[in-house]
């Protein structure tokens, strides 16, 4: 287990702290730019290098795109650039924008057309060579006999160069991909490009007391070649990430269907449990 990986286990306690506080779960650059996390708070987006707080400083997009919220930063493997969706207050519309190091908007990556059957959302994940990013994107299957919408999420991913963004991994009637914007949901890609690891939700038998049937998050494993999408655990689990070399995946655990996370747990990328890494 590498030194990087020992302080991730750590790291991770960090991110629950933040997850809690309703601030976005950072992420942090890769390369060899010094080292930086971003993160979202009080309606913008900040850095901070690790070990520093003092240097922390608010990250500003460019007003001229649009005034309006923006969330989940993300670097660029190389740590060059920063995604991040900005959703326009005056067209009311999503876009994944693009900014370097110093906050100077240089590109869009995503800008769907308005629409109230179609949108997406992030937390975002880069593909290892920084030519497409992944995303939870929905649309709408129909209506109820109350005639409220219906909408499904899946993942899809944004080609960088063509700007074409189809559907990598739908959502089955078994699992479904969790939104990201409903919770401290994350999405990763993994460093040889293969997998992309995510939340999904599927439904279980209800822990005591509660009877029926409910909807219980655990961890999912999308194949990028073939698009198809499998649970990784069936115990409950929510906001995983892979190791720096990819063999492992760190998550918190949930100890019952519709609980609160409870621990931090590491499992092999197959699946295989391993340790748990702060007790439930």
């Amino acid at each position: 287990m590498t030194a990087a990986w020992r302080y991730l286990g750590r790291f991770v306690s960090v991110l629950a702290i933040a997850v809690l506080a309703g601030v976005a779960v950072p992420t942090a650059r890769a390369g060899s730019l010094p080292p930086v996390i971003a993160f979202n708070d009080a309606g913008g987006i900040w850095t901070v290098q690790p070990g520093v707080p003092s240097t922390e400083r608010l990250f500003v997009p460019d007003p001229s795109d649009g005034s309006g919220s923006v969330a989940f930063p993300t670097w660029s493997p190389n740590g060059a650039e920063l995604a991040y969706q900005l959703r326009d207050s005056t067209t009311n519309r999503d876009k994944i924008l693009l900014a370097d190091r110093t906050g100077k908007l240089i590109g869009t990556a995503l800008s769907l057309p308005e629409s109230l059957s179609k949108y997406f959302t992030g937390p975002f994940a880069w593909s290892p060579d920084g030519k497409q990013i992944a995303y939870w994107c929905s649309h709408q299957t129909g209506t109820n006999q109350f005639g409220i919408e219906i909408y499904q999420t899946d993942v899809c991913v944004v080609d960088m160069a063509s700007g074409a963004h189809p559907v990598l991994a739908a959502s089955t009637s078994a699992i479904f991909v969790t939104k990201g914007s409903g919770g401290p949901y994350q999405m990763y890609w993994s460093r040889n490009g293969k997998e992309i690891v995510l939340d999904v939700s599927h439904v279980v038998t209800c822990a005591p007391p509660v009877t029926g049937l409910c909807s219980q998050s655990d961890i999912g494993l999308v194949d990028v070649a073939t698009g198809t999408l499998r649970l990784l655990t069936t115990g409950g689990g929510i906001s995983p990430a892979f190791s720096p070399n990819g063999s492992e995946i760190v998550y918190f655990q949930y100890q019952a269907a519709g609980s609160t996370p409870a621990g931090v747990d590491i499992m092999s990328a197959s699946g295989s449990f391993i340790r748990e890494v702060v007790p439930s």
